[in-house]
Protein backbone atom coordinates (compact mmCIF):
# COMPACT_ATOMS: atom_id res chain seq x y z
CA UNK A 1 0.00 0.00 0.00
CA UNK A 2 1.28 3.58 -0.70
CA UNK A 3 2.38 5.70 1.80
CA UNK A 4 -0.09 8.86 2.38
CA UNK A 5 1.68 12.08 0.41
CA UNK A 6 3.45 14.36 2.55
CA UNK A 7 3.92 14.44 6.09
CA UNK A 8 1.15 15.72 9.07
CA UNK A 9 -0.03 19.08 8.74
CA UNK A 10 1.58 20.07 11.72
CA UNK A 11 5.05 18.49 10.59
CA UNK A 12 5.79 20.60 7.91
CA UNK A 13 8.30 23.42 7.87
CA UNK A 14 7.86 25.47 4.49
CA UNK A 15 9.78 28.39 2.23
CA UNK A 16 8.20 30.78 0.38
CA UNK A 17 9.54 32.74 -2.42
CA UNK A 18 7.94 35.99 -3.73
CA UNK A 19 9.20 38.46 -6.60
CA UNK A 20 7.42 41.41 -7.74
CA UNK A 21 8.79 41.24 -11.44
CA UNK A 22 11.10 44.08 -12.38
CA UNK A 23 10.65 46.12 -9.41
CA UNK A 24 11.07 44.17 -5.60
CA UNK A 25 12.15 41.06 -4.98
CA UNK A 26 12.12 39.81 -0.93
CA UNK A 27 12.24 36.34 0.75
CA UNK A 28 10.12 35.32 3.75
CA UNK A 29 9.48 31.81 5.66
CA UNK A 30 6.50 30.96 6.39
CA UNK A 31 4.13 28.23 8.16
CA UNK A 32 1.60 25.75 6.39
CA UNK A 33 -1.56 26.87 8.89
CA UNK A 34 -0.12 30.88 9.14
CA UNK A 35 1.46 32.96 6.76
CA UNK A 36 4.02 35.64 8.08
CA UNK A 37 4.27 39.24 7.34
CA UNK A 38 5.91 40.86 4.88
CA UNK A 39 9.59 40.28 4.68
CA UNK A 40 12.19 42.57 5.10
CA UNK A 41 15.97 42.65 4.16
CA UNK A 42 17.94 44.93 0.84
CA UNK A 43 16.03 45.02 -2.12
CA UNK A 44 17.54 43.90 -5.21
CA UNK A 45 17.44 46.79 -7.61
CA UNK A 46 16.59 44.45 -10.79
CA UNK A 47 13.72 41.38 -10.81
CA UNK A 48 12.83 38.95 -12.63
CA UNK A 49 11.69 39.32 -16.50
CA UNK A 50 8.23 38.39 -17.90
CA UNK A 51 7.54 37.78 -21.61
CA UNK A 52 5.70 34.95 -23.64
CA UNK A 53 7.10 32.25 -25.74
CA UNK A 54 5.64 31.37 -29.04
CA UNK A 55 5.74 28.64 -31.19
CA UNK A 56 3.78 28.11 -34.49
CA UNK A 57 1.55 25.51 -34.43
CA UNK A 58 2.77 24.34 -31.10
CA UNK A 59 0.30 22.07 -29.58
CA UNK A 60 0.95 23.93 -26.07
CA UNK A 61 4.65 23.97 -26.39
CA UNK A 62 4.60 27.97 -25.87
CA UNK A 63 3.67 30.38 -22.98
CA UNK A 64 4.80 32.14 -20.45
CA UNK A 65 8.60 32.87 -19.66
CA UNK A 66 10.11 34.28 -16.52
CA UNK A 67 13.89 34.65 -16.57
CA UNK A 68 15.83 35.99 -13.70
CA UNK A 69 19.50 37.48 -13.23
CA UNK A 70 20.57 35.11 -10.00
CA UNK A 71 22.80 37.79 -8.85
CA UNK A 72 19.63 40.18 -8.47
CA UNK A 73 17.60 37.72 -6.10
CA UNK A 74 20.35 37.26 -3.33
CA UNK A 75 21.93 40.82 -3.83
CA UNK A 76 22.62 41.88 -0.10
CA UNK A 77 20.64 39.50 1.33
CA UNK A 78 21.26 36.50 3.98
CA UNK A 79 23.23 33.25 2.80
CA UNK A 80 20.88 30.66 2.66
CA UNK A 81 19.72 28.09 5.70
CA UNK A 82 19.64 24.27 4.63
CA UNK A 83 15.57 24.59 4.48
CA UNK A 84 15.63 27.43 1.83
CA UNK A 85 18.83 26.15 0.15
CA UNK A 86 16.26 23.18 -0.56
CA UNK A 87 13.70 25.48 -1.66
CA UNK A 88 16.19 27.07 -3.68
CA UNK A 89 17.49 23.64 -5.81
CA UNK A 90 13.46 23.25 -6.53
CA UNK A 91 12.40 26.35 -8.38
CA UNK A 92 15.86 27.66 -9.06
CA UNK A 93 19.30 25.63 -9.31
CA UNK A 94 22.31 26.53 -6.42
CA UNK A 95 23.77 30.10 -7.28
CA UNK A 96 27.13 29.54 -8.86
CA UNK A 97 27.92 32.13 -10.27
CA UNK A 98 26.57 36.34 -10.88
CA UNK A 99 26.79 35.54 -14.51
CA UNK A 100 23.89 32.34 -13.99
CA UNK A 101 20.63 32.67 -14.47
CA UNK A 102 17.27 30.87 -14.22
CA UNK A 103 14.19 30.97 -15.36
CA UNK A 104 10.11 28.84 -15.62
CA UNK A 105 8.43 28.23 -18.66
CA UNK A 106 4.84 27.73 -18.10
CA UNK A 107 3.09 26.11 -21.00
CA UNK A 108 0.49 26.18 -22.12
CA UNK A 109 -0.41 22.57 -22.10
CA UNK A 110 0.34 22.51 -18.35
CA UNK A 111 3.48 21.29 -17.96
CA UNK A 112 6.32 23.71 -16.08
CA UNK A 113 10.14 23.79 -17.29
CA UNK A 114 12.94 24.70 -15.31
CA UNK A 115 15.80 26.78 -17.42
CA UNK A 116 19.20 27.42 -16.42
CA UNK A 117 21.77 29.26 -18.60
CA UNK A 118 23.93 32.57 -18.45
CA UNK A 119 23.38 36.36 -18.72
CA UNK A 120 25.79 39.02 -19.78
CA UNK A 121 24.53 42.69 -19.63
CA UNK A 122 22.00 42.73 -22.45
CA UNK A 123 21.34 38.74 -23.33
CA UNK A 124 19.90 35.67 -21.64
CA UNK A 125 21.07 32.18 -23.09
CA UNK A 126 18.86 29.75 -21.37
CA UNK A 127 18.26 25.71 -21.85
CA UNK A 128 16.11 23.06 -20.38
CA UNK A 129 13.55 20.66 -21.44
CA UNK A 130 14.50 20.90 -25.11
CA UNK A 131 13.67 24.13 -25.29
CA UNK A 132 16.90 26.67 -26.37
CA UNK A 133 16.03 30.53 -25.52
CA UNK A 134 18.06 33.82 -26.57
CA UNK A 135 16.47 36.69 -25.32
CA UNK A 136 17.66 40.14 -25.11
CA UNK A 137 16.96 42.59 -22.56
CA UNK A 138 15.82 46.13 -23.21
CA UNK A 139 15.13 48.34 -20.44
CA UNK A 140 12.74 45.74 -18.57
CA UNK A 141 11.03 44.23 -21.44
CA UNK A 142 13.05 41.52 -23.32
CA UNK A 143 12.72 39.74 -26.94
CA UNK A 144 14.41 37.05 -28.64
CA UNK A 145 14.47 33.73 -30.49
CA UNK A 146 15.07 30.24 -29.80
CA UNK A 147 13.99 26.30 -30.11
CA UNK A 148 11.57 24.28 -29.00
CA UNK A 149 11.59 20.54 -28.27
CA UNK A 150 11.46 18.71 -31.93
CA UNK A 151 13.62 21.82 -33.16
CA UNK A 152 10.28 23.90 -33.88
CA UNK A 153 11.15 27.90 -33.96
CA UNK A 154 9.78 29.80 -31.13
CA UNK A 155 9.74 33.57 -30.66
CA UNK A 156 9.83 35.42 -27.04
CA UNK A 157 8.12 38.51 -27.05
CA UNK A 158 7.85 40.87 -23.82
CA UNK A 159 4.48 40.41 -21.95
CA UNK A 160 3.57 43.92 -20.59
CA UNK A 161 2.17 45.11 -24.27
CA UNK A 162 -0.10 41.97 -24.69
CA UNK A 163 -1.45 42.19 -21.18
CA UNK A 164 -1.41 45.81 -19.84
CA UNK A 165 -2.34 46.36 -16.40
CA UNK A 166 -5.23 48.14 -15.76
CA UNK A 167 -5.52 49.86 -12.23
CA UNK A 168 -9.00 50.73 -10.92
CA UNK A 169 -9.31 53.45 -8.81
CA UNK A 170 -9.21 51.76 -5.62
CA UNK A 171 -7.30 47.73 -6.07
CA UNK A 172 -6.98 47.74 -2.38
CA UNK A 173 -9.21 44.28 -1.37
CA UNK A 174 -9.23 40.32 -1.69
CA UNK A 175 -9.77 38.99 -4.84
CA UNK A 176 -10.58 35.26 -4.78
CA UNK A 177 -11.19 31.98 -7.58
CA UNK A 178 -11.64 28.51 -7.08
CA UNK A 179 -9.33 25.97 -9.52
CA UNK A 180 -9.43 22.15 -10.28
CA UNK A 181 -6.49 20.70 -11.96
CA UNK A 182 -6.00 16.68 -13.42
CA UNK A 183 -2.23 15.69 -13.46
CA UNK A 184 -1.17 12.09 -14.31
CA UNK A 185 -0.12 10.07 -10.46
CA UNK A 186 2.53 8.08 -11.13
CA UNK A 187 4.37 5.27 -8.43
CA UNK A 188 6.79 3.45 -9.53
CA UNK A 189 9.18 0.78 -7.48
CA UNK A 190 12.70 -0.36 -8.97
CA UNK A 191 14.99 -2.85 -7.15
CA UNK A 192 18.74 -1.46 -6.27
CA UNK A 193 20.38 -4.29 -7.04
CA UNK A 194 19.14 -5.02 -10.74
CA UNK A 195 16.86 -2.20 -11.71
CA UNK A 196 13.86 -4.88 -12.37
CA UNK A 197 10.64 -2.70 -11.70
CA UNK A 198 8.47 -3.38 -8.99
CA UNK A 199 5.53 -1.53 -9.27
CA UNK A 200 4.76 1.30 -12.57
CA UNK A 201 1.50 2.88 -11.94
CA UNK A 202 -0.35 5.70 -12.97
CA UNK A 203 -3.96 7.26 -11.57
CA UNK A 204 -5.90 10.32 -12.28
CA UNK A 205 -5.39 12.72 -9.97
CA UNK A 206 -8.08 15.64 -9.12
CA UNK A 207 -6.69 18.28 -7.19
CA UNK A 208 -8.63 21.38 -6.52
CA UNK A 209 -9.11 24.56 -3.86
CA UNK A 210 -9.06 27.77 -3.40
CA UNK A 211 -6.76 30.67 -4.13
CA UNK A 212 -7.22 34.43 -2.58
CA UNK A 213 -5.17 37.81 -2.79
CA UNK A 214 -5.54 40.59 -0.35
CA UNK A 215 -3.97 43.83 -1.75
CA UNK A 216 -3.54 46.73 0.72
CA UNK A 217 -2.31 49.99 0.30
CA UNK A 218 1.07 51.09 2.02
CA UNK A 219 2.89 54.15 0.88
CA UNK A 220 3.48 55.77 -2.27
CA UNK A 221 3.48 53.30 -5.02
CA UNK A 222 4.23 50.28 -2.58
CA UNK A 223 1.76 47.50 -1.88
CA UNK A 224 1.53 44.75 0.58
CA UNK A 225 -0.10 41.64 -0.19
CA UNK A 226 -0.69 38.05 0.55
CA UNK A 227 -1.29 34.94 -1.18
CA UNK A 228 -3.32 32.34 0.15
CA UNK A 229 -4.30 28.49 -1.29
CA UNK A 230 -5.80 25.56 0.44
CA UNK A 231 -6.63 22.72 -1.55
CA UNK A 232 -7.78 19.07 -1.68
CA UNK A 233 -5.99 15.78 -3.41
CA UNK A 234 -8.01 12.90 -4.48
CA UNK A 235 -8.56 9.89 -6.61
CA UNK A 236 -9.70 10.69 -10.40
CA UNK A 237 -9.86 7.30 -11.91
CA UNK A 238 -9.05 3.74 -11.58
CA UNK A 239 -5.24 3.34 -11.91
CA UNK A 240 -3.25 1.79 -14.82
CA UNK A 241 -0.19 -0.25 -14.65
CA UNK A 242 1.24 -3.04 -12.12
CA UNK A 243 1.90 -2.75 -8.87
CA UNK A 244 -0.55 -0.42 -7.53
CA UNK A 245 -1.84 -1.25 -4.57
CA UNK A 246 -4.46 0.75 -2.71
CA UNK A 247 -5.85 3.23 -4.73
CA UNK A 248 -4.60 6.37 -3.78
CA UNK A 249 -6.34 8.43 -0.60
CA UNK A 250 -7.67 12.02 -0.47
CA UNK A 251 -5.51 14.86 1.28
CA UNK A 252 -6.12 18.26 1.96
CA UNK A 253 -3.38 20.97 2.42
CA UNK A 254 -3.20 24.34 3.79
CA UNK A 255 -3.65 26.95 4.05
CA UNK A 256 -0.33 28.13 1.96
CA UNK A 257 0.52 31.69 2.29
CA UNK A 258 2.96 34.12 0.26
CA UNK A 259 3.47 37.61 1.55
CA UNK A 260 4.92 40.35 -0.54
CA UNK A 261 5.62 44.19 -0.41
CA UNK A 262 6.06 45.72 -4.04
CA UNK A 263 4.08 47.67 -6.85
CA UNK A 264 1.13 46.47 -8.81
CA UNK A 265 1.96 48.22 -11.89
CA UNK A 266 3.30 44.67 -13.12
CA UNK A 267 2.91 41.57 -13.55
CA UNK A 268 2.77 39.91 -10.10
CA UNK A 269 4.94 36.63 -9.62
CA UNK A 270 4.57 34.58 -6.54
CA UNK A 271 6.50 31.29 -6.23
CA UNK A 272 6.17 29.24 -3.34
CA UNK A 273 7.22 25.73 -2.38
CA UNK A 274 8.25 23.57 0.42
CA UNK A 275 10.73 19.90 0.64
CA UNK A 276 10.24 18.12 3.68
CA UNK A 277 12.48 14.75 5.13
CA UNK A 278 10.55 11.52 6.78
CA UNK A 279 11.82 8.49 7.14
CA UNK A 280 14.25 8.58 4.49
CA UNK A 281 12.04 10.17 2.06
CA UNK A 282 11.94 13.68 0.26
CA UNK A 283 8.53 15.10 -0.07
CA UNK A 284 8.76 18.31 -2.61
CA UNK A 285 5.92 20.37 -3.50
CA UNK A 286 5.75 23.79 -5.67
CA UNK A 287 2.92 26.23 -6.66
CA UNK A 288 2.57 29.69 -8.08
CA UNK A 289 1.12 32.32 -9.64
CA UNK A 290 1.26 34.72 -11.98
CA UNK A 291 -0.88 37.55 -13.16
CA UNK A 292 -1.77 40.71 -13.98
CA UNK A 293 -4.19 43.77 -12.13
CA UNK A 294 -7.40 43.97 -14.89
CA UNK A 295 -9.79 46.02 -13.51
CA UNK A 296 -11.39 44.35 -10.75
CA UNK A 297 -10.09 41.04 -11.05
CA UNK A 298 -7.01 39.35 -11.21
CA UNK A 299 -5.52 37.50 -14.51
CA UNK A 300 -2.94 35.08 -14.93
CA UNK A 301 -1.74 31.30 -14.53
CA UNK A 302 -1.87 29.11 -11.61
CA UNK A 303 0.71 26.10 -11.21
CA UNK A 304 1.03 23.53 -8.75
CA UNK A 305 3.07 19.96 -8.15
CA UNK A 306 4.13 17.34 -6.06
CA UNK A 307 7.06 14.65 -6.15
CA UNK A 308 8.16 12.09 -3.23
CA UNK A 309 11.56 10.41 -4.20
CA UNK A 310 13.56 7.83 -1.53
CA UNK A 311 15.03 4.65 -0.90
CA UNK A 312 13.47 1.70 1.50
CA UNK A 313 16.31 -0.37 2.82
CA UNK A 314 14.38 -4.18 1.54
CA UNK A 315 15.66 -6.19 1.53
CA UNK A 316 15.19 -6.16 -1.51
CA UNK A 317 16.11 -2.46 -1.45
CA UNK A 318 14.00 -0.53 -3.81
CA UNK A 319 13.74 3.41 -5.13
CA UNK A 320 10.48 4.77 -4.78
CA UNK A 321 9.15 7.47 -6.85
CA UNK A 322 5.51 9.31 -6.65
CA UNK A 323 3.71 11.95 -7.78
CA UNK A 324 2.32 14.44 -10.32
CA UNK A 325 4.27 17.23 -13.00
CA UNK A 326 3.72 20.58 -12.07
CA UNK A 327 0.41 21.79 -13.96
CA UNK A 328 -1.01 25.04 -14.56
CA UNK A 329 -4.43 26.12 -15.24
CA UNK A 330 -5.91 29.71 -16.62
CA UNK A 331 -7.15 31.64 -13.30
CA UNK A 332 -8.62 34.63 -12.53
CA UNK A 333 -9.50 35.98 -9.06
CA UNK A 334 -12.41 38.35 -8.42
CA UNK A 335 -12.43 41.29 -6.25
CA UNK A 336 -14.70 40.40 -3.24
Amino acid sequence: MRPTPLCPRAARQITCLFLAVGIMAGVAACSGSSPTGPGGGATPSVGTYVGTLSVPGDAGLGGLLLLKKNSSFMAGGPAPGRWLAGLLDLVEPRLLAQSAATGTLVTDAGPVVALTGTFNSTTFTMSGGGYSISATVNGATISGTGTAPGGAVAQVENMAPSVPPVLPANPSGTYRSSFQANPLWTFKIVRADNGVVQANCKEPRNVSGDVSIRLSHDTGSTWDGQLLVTWTERPGGPATGFGCGAAGTTNSFGPFGIDFRGTIDVPLVFVGGETTLQNGFTYVRTLGFVGVVNGNSLDGRFWIGFSRTGNVAGPPAQAWTEGYPVTNVSLSLSKS
